[in-house]
């Protein structure tokens, strides 16, 4: 399944969540990839990191929306101490940048997130080695929503 992962700083609910994940990791091996474009929009280029399991999926999946009120912030802020448990553990995650306010007006921010989510699904879902190289490629869709 996919779910979306809001990854506030300080928060128990995350140290929990990032408890847990240590507590089962695995030892899957993944391929990380950054700052790789998952859409434009108006001049904005919108990337990602990425890291999707090797072997066949499909596989659960993470969107890591980055803390900042939408406002401040990029894809590693705050994040980093969970990738490394998450891959570890056999998901495959998908870090974004995304619009921010207040040059960006609600929903902007949310809309890079609804892209992101429709491109990381069919991604999580096929084996690594075609998942990465469709990234890569450019042949993933593209986000080209509101301004």
């Amino acid at each position: 399944g996919m779910f979306v992962l809001l990854f506030r700083h300080r928060s128990k609910s995350v140290v929990f969540c990032f408890a847990a994940l240590i507590a089962c990791s695995a030892l899957a091996q993944a391929k990380l990839q950054k700052d790789i474009e998952y859409g434009r929009a108006a001049d904005v280029s919108l990337k990602l990191d990425a890291s999707v399991p090797d072997g066949p999926g499909p596989f659960p999946a993470v969107i890591i929306v980055h803390g900042g009120g939408f406002t401040g912030g990029n894809k590693q802020m705050y994040v980093t101490p969970i990738l490394e448990p998450l891959s570890r553990a056999g998901f495959a995650w998908f870090s974004i940048d995304y619009r921010l306010a207040p040059q960006y007006k609600f929903p902007a921010a949310v809309d890079c997130v609804i892209a992101c989510k429709k491109q990381a699904m069919p991604a999580s879902s096929i084996p690594s080695q075609a998942a990465n190289t469709e990234w890569a490629t450019g042949k993933a869709p593209r986000h080209t929503n509101r301004k």
